[in-house]
């Protein structure tokens, strides 16, 4: 029997979406205030031992600067956490194939605009592919960094750990399965990856005299990704990256960073989906949908912010 499926409200999946960026947002940003106390405590401590020290003589101050001076020759990290921390926004983008195979017994049929059951007729059977190019799309993601090795005062090897999410939208227009079956749908993807790998880091982000900053990295990026296009699938893939970054110092490091994730990534792989769920459709839609839509390699350039650099390595 045909049907016409109007569109539901599409208002709660975006509250619900907004609603989870704030409660990111404001977590992370409430345990990183816990984590800038905690900093300035061990900071006021650490200067009064150096005072207690230099009280002690010339002998004994002597052999403290001397420490001092080892350390920022050598570059071990002994400061604060906080001044690896990072957040950013960003634009990522995405091409996706579709590939949809819809069947459906004794479909009726549409005669002077009414329709008719139509016992032992032809099924309908059709098949569609399509690529669609992400439209409105937005990011964000929280950093950690870890220097490693150091390569004198301005550069070092830092292993590189994010977390966070990309959502990515995609207007696939109306879906033709006959001439009186036809099918209204956008589809949505949100992914949460977890970025882990090294980078070679230059400049401002790890000597704060220098404006400067350069970064070239790769790793592997786990990503759970939540989709719907007419239908609702998750899918967890592991898929190599490379990035760069550039950026200046300017009280505290702004970097501007493009990232591909290579390769393919299944999103959604249904077999005998139900046309019921889509935005809107009409006509004979009591068939089953086989649907799998396929990610491609995804790009995503993103503005960095540090904000707790103005603690740095060398003091």
């Amino acid at each position: 029997m045909a049907h016409t499926l109007t569109p539901p409200n599409k208002n709660k999946f975006a509250a619900t979406l907004a609603f989870s960026l704030v409660a990111i947002v404001f977590c992370n940003f409430s345990a990183f205030a816990g984590v800038s106390g905690h900093s300035h405590a061990h900071s006021s401590s650490h200067h009064s031992s150096g005072a207690h020290c230099h009280s002690g003589g010339h002998s004994r101050y002597h052999s403290s600067h001397r420490g001092a001076h080892c350390y920022r020759r050598s570059g071990v990290y002994n400061g604060p956490s906080n001044n690896r921390f990072s957040f950013s926004f960003g634009l990522p983008t995405m091409a996706v194939d579709v590939d949809q195979h819809y069947h459906m017994d004794e479909p009726d049929v549409l005669v002077n605009g009414v329709w008719y059951s139509n016992p032992g007729g032809a099924p309908l059977d059709a098949k569609v592919h399509s690529r669609i190019s992400s439209t409105c799309t937005y990011s964000f993601t929280l950093g950690y960094s870890v220097p490693v090795v150091k390569f004198g005062r301005r550069s070092c090897i830092a292993v590189e750990a994010n977390a966070g999410f990309d959502f990515y939208h995609w207007n696939s227009g109306t879906i033709r399965y006959s001439e009186n079956t036809t099918v209204f749908d956008s589809a949505y993807s949100l992914n949460f990856n977890v970025p882990i790998g090294l980078a070679y880091q230059f400049g401002g982000q790890v000597d704060k005299q220098t404006n400067f900053i350069f970064s070239i990295g790769a790793g592997g990026a786990l990503t759970v990704a939540n989709s719907k296009f007419v239908t609702i699938d998750s899918r967890v893939a592991c898929r190599p990256y490379v990035m760069a970054e550039v950026g200046v110092f300017a009280g505290v490091p702004i970097k501007l960073r493009a990232t591909a994730y290579l390769g393919d990534m299944t999103l959604i792989d249904r077999t005998k989906a139900s046309l019921y769920d889509a935005d809107a459709a009409y006509g004979n839609i009591d068939g089953k949908l086989n649907l799998k839509m396929t990610g491609h390699t995804a790009f995503n350039v993103s503005l960095i912010f540090v904000p707790g650099f103005h603690n740095a390595w060398y003091q």
